[in-house]
């Protein structure tokens, strides 16, 4: 009987060590901190700040951290730092390592999935063939003073977000040895008035086309644009390509000289700019019609047409024409057209738009000569 008892009680004070440790595991939120590196920071001051020995911990963040070299952390680096002595606690700093590991994975794959989202961009107008038009590229001479930086600024791009990008398609190696004059191109999802802009078309690849065949299907001259093409779709060999691919390319917009966009066609007008072509103003084409409205200003006012005709609506691909009348001592100052309820900006080259396949609104502003 006192066997048995002693059993019993051998087998309780087991279990008991077992929830002990299990309890002691349950730590994931108390046994690390994370720290987010700012400019100044060293690894040895963040531990002195937070109470952490680093010498004493020094192999168990090096491992977490996968640090390579101290000297080279940049800000904005995420550092998991121990909250106790991993070397006085060999288990629990293990357990609180591979906790580090799992949080590390689940951000990762958060991280590729939310740049993916930010890598399929939300159409922003379509072209008269249906394929979308997803972004704009804003042609500016640099004047004495300005720089790329300024420039993005004033434009209400994100600098960082497109550096490397507009490098490409500037032709910049140095940033801090851009010299006036120099034309820079910068990746916009919106058109200001008065801007060189070319509009970046997603197209689907279908069966047997290739890079020069989309090309002529855009009256683009493959050696023009060819290294547009390559950084717009970050590749340095346009040979490969396939069935499905979505493929980015440069159709001019507009200008604000009235000549041609960088990169772009010779087209006179957005109509045929942006790919489209008589067929989709034909009158009475049997294509789904949208309404424009009209945000009216002072001194002066506006008609739309298509074909010479006044109208209020117009079929998805019809080039519309903007026929503007100043008041006497007045001028066109501004010209936008946007998706109806929201700031998406339409291309209009030559005070003409191609119909997308959702309402617009068109504003017309006038300003005093001279």
């Amino acid at each position: 009987m006192m066997k048995k008892i002693k059993r019993i009680l051998l087998a309780l004070c087991v279990a008991a060590m077992l929830l002990s440790c299990v309890g002691a595991f349950a730590f994931a939120e108390n046994d690390y901190v994370e720290y987010t590196v700012k400019g100044g920071d060293t690894v040895l001051n963040i531990c002195a700040s937070l109470k952490i020995d680093f010498f004493a911990n020094e192999k168990w963040i090096t491992e977490v951290n996968n640090i390579g070299n101290y000297n080279n952390i940049k800000a904005g680096k995420v550092l998991y730092l121990p909250t106790f002595d991993t070397t006085k606690d060999p288990t629990r700093a293990m357990h609180a390592k591979e906790d580090v590991k799992k949080l590390v994975t689940a951000n990762e794959t958060a991280a590729k999935a939310a740049a993916k989202a930010a890598a399929t961009p939300t159409p922003v107008g379509t072209t008269g063939s249906g394929d979308p038009i997803v972004s704009y590229l804003i042609s500016h001479k640099l004047e004495a003073g300005e720089t790329v930086a300024s420039v993005c600024a004033k434009l209400g791009v994100d600098f960082d977000a497109n550096a490397d990008k507009i490098k490409k398609l500037s032709g910049i190696t140095n940033y801090y040895h851009v010299p006036a004059g120099k034309v820079v191109v910068i990746p916009s999802l919106t058109v200001p008035t008065g801007s060189d802009y070319t509009a970046i078309v997603a197209h689907q690849v279908k069966g047997g086309e290739t890079v020069g065949s989309i090309c002529s299907s855009y009256k683009l001259e493959y050696a023009k644009v060819e290294a547009q093409l390559k950084a717009l779709n970050n590749t340095e060999n346009l040979n490969r390509i396939s069935t499905g691919q979505t493929f980015y390319l440069p159709v001019s917009g507009g200008a604000a000289s009235g000549t041609a966009a960088t990169g772009g066609t010779t087209a006179a007008n957005a109509g045929a700019a942006a790919g489209t072509n008589a067929a989709a103003n034909t009158a009475g084409a049997n294509v789904k019609t949208y309404k424009i409205g009209k945000q009216t200003s002072a001194h002066g006012s506006f008609q739309l047409q298509v074909g010479g005709k006044n109208i209020t609506e117009a079929g998805a691909g019809n080039s519309v024409t903007i026929v503007a009348t100043p008041d006497t001592g007045y001028k066109v100052y501004s010209v936008t057209v946007t998706k109806a309820g929201t700031e998406q900006a339409l291309p209009v080259g030559n005070m003409v738009f191609i119909m997308p396949n959702y309402d617009v609104t068109v504003s017309v502003t006038f300003k005093a000569v001279g």
